[in-house]
């Protein structure tokens, strides 16, 4: 039968529980360690290398605002922060990435401020141009999950001088 067995000179991160031939591990904390998998009939063991790795599965992005309503000349600016980060990590401001979709330039202008290069950082400030809707997406390193935010452009002067015109049937 299959003997387990942990490396007795390390301080492993994992708990072992070995019946037969299968074997369970629990993680206690991050860190790595070999088992050991031994059988009489074999001529050497067969050393596997345990990793256990430290998931932040519930941080997440919290905009200032998740759906953005812009209206004439009005601008307005977003901020993203993550919540639920560990103590002692703290989210490095320059990660933060905005994705506009290819014709959001139609409807939106934005500049993204806080990182150290295009399209990234903390804050992007939205204008609107045409009136349309734009989803747009905030991502970081931390966050498993990206989060959308929903722009909305309406009442722009453009939209009004349109609407005045009309075809009348007397």
């Amino acid at each position: 039968m299959p003997a387990g067995e942990l490396n007795p000179l390390s301080d492993p991160p994992v708990s072992m529980f070995a019946t037969g031939k299968q074997c369970a591990l629990t993680p206690l904390r991050a860190g790595d360690c070999l088992v050991r998998v031994s059988h009489p009939d074999t001529m050497y063991p067969l050393d596997v290398l345990v990793r256990v790795i430290e998931r932040i599965d519930t941080v997440y992005i919290e905009p200032s605002q998740a759906l953005v309503s812009l209206s004439g000349t009005n601008a307005q600016t977003v901020s993203l922060s993550l919540q639920n980060l560990p103590s002692g990590i703290s989210a490095n401001i320059h990660d933060y990435a905005w994705t506009f979709p290819p014709d959001a330039s139609e409807s939106l202008e934005w500049h993204i401020y806080g990182g150290d290069t295009g399209g990234k950082g903390d804050t992007a400030w939205l204008a609107g141009k045409k009136r349309g809707t734009v989803r747009v997406e905030a991502s970081h390193p931390l966050a498993s999950q990206k989060r959308e935010i929903l722009v909305v452009v309406r009442d722009m002067a453009e939209d009004a001088a349109r609407a005045s015109t009309y075809i009348s049937t007397r």
